[in-house]
């Protein structure tokens, strides 16, 4: 995602960039984009240490 700016838009290539961006969306949860994607029957790691931790339900 760092990277996406430079390597996808700045060259042209707003379609990759859109393919990326919904890749990374379909992995969405609470928010969050996962650090470790997720790989066969296993789940993405949504482990991060500047995450808020404050869910919709808690405030």
């Amino acid at each position: 995602m760092i990277a996406l700016e430079g390597l996808a838009l700045a060259t042209g290539r707003q379609v990759e960039a859109g393919n990326i961006l919904r890749g990374f969306a379909r992995h969405v949860r609470e928010g969050l984009i996962p650090n470790m994607f997720p790989e066969g029957a296993h789940e993405g790691g949504y482990h991060t240490g500047d995450r808020i931790t404050m869910r919709n339900s808690e405030r």
